[in-house]
This record gives structure tokens, sequence and C-alpha cells, in this order.
């Protein structure tokens, strides 16, 4: 959603302002166009029973699940926020080499001229982490343009991790006073290392990205649920639609864990190898070999790899749309890769793909907002750390957030924090959803898989069906000599309109495999008919 290549703009704005400064939201404008390509058309939310949904003007909430905290009363009216997130200005390249020691002083102004925009263009293509970053950023500001109308003043201080624990370990030793409240950093690697590191046991810090953990410092939120539960319940399901379908299983080196789950709740389930860590080893072997054209074929997708994700999809999404062979797709690993604009959301629909959701696309209402707001459309990171953060925040500044207990639903999101551990709270709300028809609902564990996607009718004859098909990719010669003769003597039988897909498949198999090739046999050939 938009145009990823702008972020530069934003990043080369990031370099020449004030580093450290009250959060100014309008620095962000840019102008950004819709994507041109396929996209879902809507995505269906969890329904919620007796409960009228209205939206506030002014805040973009839905009221029907955050009244519990909107209503309740301001405690506090100021804020001091520290962001911890990868911009990674230590990758930005400079025309004249210039090396940056360091961008976290009051001021720093550095001409754009001796940015090479060219080379940060296509850093930005293949630096993840420095677009989530940026996006992260964009849905904060906004957050925090939305607590602005209800009265609460949020100063913000923005550090750099460079995804070094390295720098986070003593990240606000030049500080002389600590934050009142900290959200990141969005690696749980260098998570773990600055709460660690540094003296954060009172302060309240948002961890957007991680699944809960115990044993670190400070009061801790996690933003995503327990992977185990998600992985649990997804597999569940899908042994609840399981109905003898042959099962593959493709993951990353970083997903291996999850391998040996599948397969010891699918005995027979086989995984397929990568190459590189971004596409199938061998694509013509899989799809020509591999693939069942009798049984349908289920495969499951672990990865949070952006690249892995589109290229598995398209491929499997081909294998689908051939005629005689059936897959569906599934992943236990919750991620946002597939509501991004890498993976083509018709991939996703043709395979009827299942997948655990912690967050999907933002809901029209506020991507008009945000459009109208910001003169661009938002990306699904930036819906997510809106929502996450103006939840956070606003649970700091209002009066016994501890008596909430409903799920808080905002524009991509639903937000249900639990204690965790004597001081940290964790985010339980996810759902299990598919995509089909273009469109993102919750899975009815009710609905039969024969509904979902059919087993092909298989003859009385499939084995011999089946027999055939393997002759005539053997035997390919054979084959146009016996169907030349076939098409003779049904013409000398008087027989107008011939097909050999009328014959029976079990003499077709007999007759091709006992077909002679010598040419002193081919004018012998009409004794096979007699």
């Amino acid at each position: 959603m938009g145009v990823r290549s702008n972020n530069i703009l934003v990043l080369i704005g990031f370099i020449l302002f004030v580093f450290s400064t009250e959060a100014d939201a309008q620095w962000l404008k840019r102008s950004r166009k819709k994507n041109p390509t396929p996209t879902v058309q809507r995505v269906i939310p969890e329904t919620i029973v007796d409960q009228k949904v209205e939206v506030s003007l002014d805040t973009i909430i839905q009221n029907d699940t955050i009244a519990d905290l909107k209503r309740l009363q301001l405690t506090k009216s100021t804020l001091n926020l520290a962001v911890l997130l990868p911009f990674r200005k230590d990758l930005v390249p400079f025309k004249d080499r210039m090396f940056i020691d360091s961008i976290s002083g009051d001021s720093i102004v550095i001409p754009d001229s001796q940015i090479d925009t060219l080379s940060l263009n296509r850093l930005m293509e293949i630096r993840r982490d420095m677009r989530v970053a940026l996006e992260f950023y964009e849905g904060l500001t906004y957050a925090l343009d939305s607590l602005s109308k209800m009265g609460v003043s949020v100063f913000l201080k923005t550090y750099d991790t460079e995804l070094s624990t390295a720098i986070v370990d003593t990240i606000f030793s030049k500080d002389s006073v600590f934050p009142e409240a900290v959200i990141g950093p969005l690696s749980p690697r260098v998570f773990r290392s600055f709460v660690n590191a540094n003296e954060v046991d009172s302060i309240p810090i948002l961890a957007p990205l991680m699944s809960p953990e115990e044993g670190l410092k400070g009061q801790v939120y996690f933003g995503v649920p327990d992977e185990s539960e998600m992985r649990e319940d997804m597999i569940n399901y899908a042994l609840s639609q399981y109905r003898g379908e042959r099962v593959f299983v493709v993951a990353d080196n970083g997903h291996q864990a999850i391998v040996e789950k599948i397969k010891s709740t699918f005995i027979e389930a086989e995984q397929i190898p990568l190459y590189k860590n971004v596409s199938l080893e061998s694509v013509q072997n899989f799809r020509d070999t591999i693939i069942d054209t009798i049984i349908p074929n289920w495969t499951f997708l672990e990865t949070k790899n952006a690249a892995l994700g589109a290229s598995v999809s398209s491929i499997l999404s081909g294998i689908e749309s051939e005629p005689v062979k059936s897959m569906r797709m599934f992943s236990t690993t919750p991620s946002s890769i597939y509501t991004e604009e890498e993976t083509d959301p018709i991939h996703l629909s043709n395979l009827e793909f299942s997948y655990p959701e912690v967050y999907g696309l933002p809901s029209e209402d506020f991507v008009d907002r945000f459009f109208n707001d910001r003169g661009y459309v938002p990306e699904v990171i930036t819906a997510r750390a809106f929502d996450l953060s103006f939840d956070f925040l606003l649970r700091l500044v209002v009066e016994k957030t501890d008596e909430v207990v409903r799920p808080q639903a905002y524009s991509a999101s639903s937000l249900d924090y639990r204690p965790f551990g004597k001081d940290d709270f964790q985010n339980v709300w996810y759902r299990l959803a598919k995509f089909s028809n273009l469109e993102i609902t919750q899975i009815d564990p009710e609905v039969p898989a024969e509904q979902i996607k059919p087993w092909r009718r298989i003859s009385e004859h499939w084995f011999c069906d089946y027999l055939f098909e393997t002759e005539k990719q053997l035997r390919p010669e054979a084959y146009k000599l016996l169907e030349a003769e076939l098409i003779e003597k049904a013409e000398l039988d008087g027989i107008e309109e011939y097909s050999i897909e009328n014959e029976d498949s079990c003499e077709l198999y007999l007759l091709l495999r006992d077909y002679p090739l010598e040419e002193e046999l081919l004018t012998n050939s009409n004794r096979f008919f007699k």
C-alpha cells in the first residue's frame, strides 16, 4: 500500500532535521500513489455481539470496544516517551564517503546533496528493517496526534538502535532524566539486551513485535500473542479439515522446529528443500513429479521472509490453476508478509490460505482519514504501530486500566492485554483467518473442508487414468501414432466426431504399453483392433 521509494524522503528528512525533539507529524508529509496491483477487497472482522459500532471523527477509534479506555478519566496530561527504532543511519550512503559517528545530539544538519539517493533507493528495497522503522514511526506519530486531540501531550525523543546491542546497552547513558515510557526496540534480540543493560525496572516498555518472555526487566507490554498457542490452534484446525490430502512443508532456517511438529501430526508430510532460503530448490521437479494429480495437496509455509512468502505462494497458485491438480496453503507462523505488497492476494485467495492473524489490513475509514491528514496511504505496519502505540500510551495516562478486560479494537487489529508474570502484560488477541475471493475472513471451524476445497471427482477407472497418463509421458511418440491410428479407424467406421478421451482408459493403457515402434510392425498394427 503506497510507494516504497517515497520512504527515502522520510529517511533523508530524518537525517536533515532535529533527531531529538517533541513529536511533530508534519515533517513526515509526502505524496504517495495508491498501489495499482491487486489488493484485498475488504477485511471481515470478528463479529461482536450486541454492540453498536460507531466511529469517532477525532481519534479514529471504534467506540464499541474502546469505550472502556477512552471513557476513563485522564490522570496525566503530559508524558515523556523514548522510541528506539532501527533507522540504520550507519548504512546511509554518502557521495563523499563521509562517516557520521552519531546524530543523537539536539540537531544536525547534513546537506541532502551529500546523500547518494540512488544507492539509498536500492538499499531501501532490500533492507526490511529500515522500511519497518520508518513505517512504524509514521504510525506512532499519528497516534501522538490522536492523543493530542484528547488533551495528552507526548514529548518524544527518538533513538536509532542500528540493530546493535552495543548501542542500546548504553543508549541512556548521556541522558540526565530517564523517560516515563519506552517503545521498542523492535528486534527481540536487541530488546532483550536493552532491558537487561539499562535501569528500566520501573518503566513501562512496549515490545511491539515480541511474544511474551519471562525474566525481562521493566513493565513490559508484549504486542504479539504466544506463538506456540497460535501454532497449536492452527494445526488443530488443519487436522479437523484433513481427509487424507498429501502434505508438504516449506520452512526457512528460522522455523525448522515447527517442521517436526507438523510431521508428528501429519505422519506422511514431506519437507521441500529451499534454494538459499528464498525459493524452492527445484520448482519443476516439485510441480511435475512430486505434486499428486489424484489426491489434493496441502503445503504449510513457515516463514517471516517476504521474498520467500511471495515466491512460494506464486508457485503454489500456479499449481492450483492446473486442471488436474489441487493445492491449499496453510501457515502456523503469524506474520504481516501476507498483507504486504510483495505477496499477491490473488495467489493467496486461489490457495484458500489459512493462517493465525494478529493484525491485518487497516480499515477503510482509517485509510481515508490517514490519507486526508497525511496525503498518502498508510502501510500495514503503520496501522499496526498506530494501534499499539495509541493503546499503550492511553493505558499510561488513564485511571484503573487494570479493570479493562475487553479487547480494544483499533484501525487494523484488536488488543487484549492480560497479566503475564509479576509486572508484565501480554496481548492474547488473535484469530484464525483465511483468504478467499480477495477477502480476509475469520475461519469458521464448523465449515467442512469439502465446502472450502472439494476433492476432484475420481472415476471408477482412476488407476487406469493414472497409468495411461504416466505411459503418455514415457512414450509420447507411441501415443501420437496410436492416436492417429485410432482416428483413422474411426473414420473407416464412419464416425465423424471422434475423441480418444472417450475410449476406456484401461484399454488405452494396455494398447499404449504394448504398442511397438519398430518399423516392420507398424503395418500390422490393425491387429490390435480385431
